[in-house]
């Protein structure tokens, strides 16, 4: 069924509800479309919000923090190499429709870590020199992950850039002339984007309106990669940024060091305190 709703400063009208699956496809303001399962109360609720006329995005929000509505999640087998081969599966797991190099990003306060989620480009020869070179001190580190999960940590796009296209004409084999598009590159060969932003910075979940604040663990939680990690990066005051590649199957989290970009001699698992 479709609940409509007058206006939102994040949503578009309607939420679609299937009250069998107990799912509902939400569309947001960028047209960005996603699905959520919903528990036995979250239909009831969304309705009493709208008729009395609250915030639809605050309580989308709301919703999503106390668990009523929750981002479906995709669950796939990966392998390395082909099957007939003797490497091992592991799972992965990764956002509907999305795939990167994902990663974390902490800053240790106390004996605790306190981290946030990013969904590209997580590698060392990228994430890993861009926290070197850009945030580089407590305080730009505690404002970066003040921001909340991410899905970049340094561009110049926004959740509205769109690469750009020409419409051109070209010939068939019969030399039948028709109009073919072309997305529009730049000189190094690679798509344009528009709107974009002047200087790259983080492009933040929340930007979008989600809900998707800094989280605290343990240590080994923080390497555990539970949310389909591949790399976890901690700063701590007096050794800077830390690096490890985390393992999948039989092989080994380790450690990575920032000037050679290759595994470390030894594995670092002290954390220094504040």
């Amino acid at each position: 069924m479709n609940i409509e709703f007058s206006s939102s400063s994040m949503l578009q009208s309607p939420i679609v509800v299937d009250t069998e699956a107990k799912t509902a496809v939400l569309t947001y303001n960028n047209g960005k479309e996603y699905t959520y399962s919903i528990n036995d109360t979250f239909v009831s609720d969304l309705q009493e919000t709208i008729n009395n006329e609250s915030s639809v995005g605050k309580f989308i929000l709301a919703a999503r923090s106390d668990q009523r509505l929750q981002q479906v999640t995709v669950w796939l087998v990966s392998t390395r190499g082909c099957i007939a081969t003797p490497f091992p599966l592991y799972w992965i797991q990764f956002k509907q429709n999305i795939m990167g190099t994902r990663s974390r990003i902490g800053i240790a306060i106390g004996d605790q870590v306190v981290s946030v989620y990013c969904h590209y480009d997580g590698y060392i020869q990228h994430n890993g020199r861009k926290l070197v070179e850009k945030f580089n001190t407590p305080e730009l580190v505690h404002d970066l992950i003040n921001g909340g999960d991410m899905s970049s940590l340094d561009t110049i796009h926004t959740w509205e850039s769109a690469p750009l296209k020409k419409v051109i004409l070209k010939k068939d084999d019969d030399g039948q002339v028709y109009r073919a598009v072309e997305y529009i590159r730049d000189d190094a060969g690679d798509w344009v984007y528009s709107p974009v932003k002047e200087t790259s910075s983080p492009q933040y979940y929340s930007e979008r309106g989600e809900d998707c604040p800094p989280k605290m663990t343990t240590f080994d939680e923080f390497l555990s990669g539970d949310c389909g990690e591949e790399w976890c990066y901690l700063f701590t005051p007096n050794k800077g940024w830390q690096c490890w590649k985390l393992g999948w199957g039989d092989t080994n989290t380790q450690e990575y060091d920032f000037v050679t970009e290759e595994p470390a001699v030894e594995m670092a698992t002290d954390l220094v305190t504040f």
